[in-house]
């Protein structure tokens, strides 16, 4: 596998097995254009996805035998039917703490020095870019970005 896929299957790994809420959370991994995507058909279902933002790496010389420092965006998105907080139209300020914390969950694990690596011994970091709450028709949204650092070397 790649570098790209080797980080996308460790962060959903570990945000599975360790981020309360996302246990059984519907996975899907490596490309943000599944059908599926900020889809529930109306059921009371939770969907995790992580993928790379390929269009935002960015290089810069890392060497002078032309190395380069690869900089690689990813994403972290979650989605939720909420139709039901919306049919009574009042806020529903327990699912909405709970989503929230979700979100702080989610972060925490990226913001851990023991995720510094996770998907590869060449990411020489991961860093936390943010975190942006959405509605998407009648679901709930949350998307975290995050980036890595990779040397990419000459053969």
């Amino acid at each position: 596998m790649s570098i790209y896929s080797d980080v996308v299957d460790a962060w959903m790994a570990d945000l599975v097995a360790n981020v309360s809420g996302l246990s059984t959370a519907i996975q899907h991994k490596y490309a943000p254009w599944s059908p599926e995507e900020f889809y529930t058909e109306g059921i009371a279902e939770r969907h995790v996805a992580v993928w790379p933002e390929l269009d935002a790496e960015v290089t810069e010389p890392l060497t002078t035998a032309g190395d380069r420092m690869s900089t690689q965006t990813y994403a972290v998105a979650v989605w939720e039917d909420a139709s039901d907080t919306q049919g009574r139209l009042q806020d529903d300020d327990t699912a909405n703490a709970a989503w929230l914390t979700l979100a702080e969950g989610i972060r925490a694990r990226l913001m851990r020095s023991a995720s510094f690596q996770l998907g590869s011994a060449s990411v020489m970091s991961t860093d936390y870019l943010g975190t942006q709450f959405d509605r998407s028709g009648t679901l709930r949204v949350l998307r975290i970005g995050f980036r890595c650092r990779v040397p990419l070397v000459r053969s």
